[in-house]
């Protein structure tokens, strides 16, 4: 009865680490891809109303969200 029951133990915390790691990479994704749209919101407005150059405004955007990309994973750990 015991060997069961450590089975079941087993069973479920790695049940459990496998939807941890899903609701992570959900999450990830998620703020990667609403970052990326405000990143590249910002990068247009710049260029549009602040007269800023194109190539550097976007090579900007595009060091800012490599940054928060890194971050996040940091902060996450493993994730699917």
């Amino acid at each position: 009865m015991i060997r069961t029951e450590k089975i079941k133990e087993y069973d479920l915390t790695y049940m459990f680490k496998d939807i941890e790691k899903k609701v992570k990479g959900y999450g990830y994704d998620s703020l990667c891809l609403r970052y990326n749209i405000a990143r590249d919101a910002q990068a247009e407005y710049e260029i549009r109303y602040k007269h800023k150059d194109p190539e550097n405004a976007y090579k900007l955007a595009e060091r800012d969200k490599m940054r928060f990309y890194n971050i996040l994973h940091d902060l996450i750990g493993e994730h699917d």
